[in-house]
């Protein structure tokens, strides 16, 4: 890359502006560290359980931050810690611009900073049992959502209504789901219009098939009387 010589001697607010400037929208998968910890510490019942020690990502940290001083101070990017900045180790992040993406572990991971995550992204089975009724209830967490991507493991057909059993806070066509298998993508809008559309063919169908069985059942009757 050619280096830029008199970069240095522009106005800082132009030199700011360049430095915003460098920040592009980036998907940042979320892991977790756990460790085990005591639940009743110096009780005679107490026993382990295995808690969030804190957060990192496998993706590289964001190259302006490595490439100076005023770089790093002038950049949107924050550590993002699990709940505490006494925590060892934290993710690089821009809020305003990255999809934080927790895969198929739990919402859990953003507990402490669901209302800062503007842009939400998690993996999940509508059809299971404990999604449903428990894990889903951590969405209310989120009040602040600009777009939310739902990767499902049961397909898309499975998200029929999910705008009116679940809270999401970001506008309905930014909520979109993905399925797993065939990377197929639509917003919440087209999955119930394509719902829709198969119910109302199954109950034109079915329809059909009665209207085909009285006429059967009334031309045999009628071939009885005669």
């Amino acid at each position: 890359m050619t280096t830029f010589q008199p970069f240095p001697r522009l106005p800082c607010e132009l030199r700011a502006l360049v430095w915003a400037l460098t920040a592009q929208p980036r998907t940042v998968p979320l892991r977790a560290k756990y460790e085990a910890r005591l639940t009743r510490p110096n009780h005679q019942h107490n026993k382990y359980t295995s808690e969030i020690a804190c957060l990192f990502s496998p993706i590289p940290v964001p190259p302006i931050l490595h490439t100076c001083q005023e770089s790093r101070k002038q950049s949107s990017y924050e550590k993002l810690f699990y709940s505490q900045e006494t925590e060892p180790r934290y993710v690089w992040v821009n809020l305003d611009l990255d999809m934080l993406d927790v895969g198929e572990a739990s919402l859990e991971y953003l507990e402490h900073n669901g209302s800062r995550v503007r842009r939400l992204k998690f993996e999940a089975r509508n059809f299971d049992e404990y999604w449903f009724h428990f894990e889903s209830q951590k969405l209310l967490w989120f009040t602040n959502l600009v777009e939310c991507h739902v990767v499902s493991g049961d397909g898309l057909e499975a998200w029929w209504g999910a705008w009116q059993d679940f809270y999401w806070s970001c506008k309905r066509e930014d909520l979109k789901f993905i399925d797993k298998k065939t990377g197929e993508t639509m917003n919440s809008y087209e999955v119930d219009e394509m719902m829709d559309k198969i119910q109302a063919e199954d109950w034109r169908q079915a329809e059909l098939e009665e209207e085909e069985a009285l006429a059967e059942e009334m031309a045999a009757a009628s071939m009885d009387t005669e």
